[in-house]
């Protein structure tokens, strides 16, 4: 609820421990927030070196690419995400808009389509799992 406390959070998690990968992807996300993707490219890129089979970071680093406008970039970080995490509906929504913006109208409607797909999937085991009274 305070994003400039979180900031200083996670920047004091960074000073404690410069490998903890979740503060790295939070403070990221947090800049992407401000409008700041240049800043969350950064970030992203240390996340991506620390943990370069976990799909957040490319994802995050993808995101931060496309918003600082290289898209060519992005596009390969986030197949990077896809590929370490296929099941992810934000994933496939952000390569959609990547291959958009690239100008490829097949590969952005296929992306789209798994999106929708996953998306549909995720909410009917979300509205199926219930919780114990």
């Amino acid at each position: 609820s305070d994003p400039e406390k979180a900031m200083l959070e996670f920047q004091r998690e960074l000073e404690i421990d410069p490998s903890h990968l979740n503060a790295m992807l939070q403070i990221g996300n947090l800049y992407l927030k401000q409008g700041a993707p240049e800043k969350a490219v950064d970030f992203a890129h240390k996340a991506v070196n620390l943990s370069p089979g976990s799909a957040a970071p490319h994802r995050l680093l993808g995101q931060a690419l496309l918003d600082s406008g290289n898209t060519p970039a992005a596009v390969e970080e986030l197949q990077a995400a896809a590929r370490c995490e296929p099941e992810s509906p934000r994933t496939h929504f952000l390569l959609a808009q990547a291959y958009k913006r690239a100008g490829n109208s097949a590969l952005a409607g296929k992306e789209m389509s798994e999106f929708e797909r996953l998306d549909r999937k995720e909410k009917n085991e979300s509205g199926n799992a219930k919780t114990p009274e």
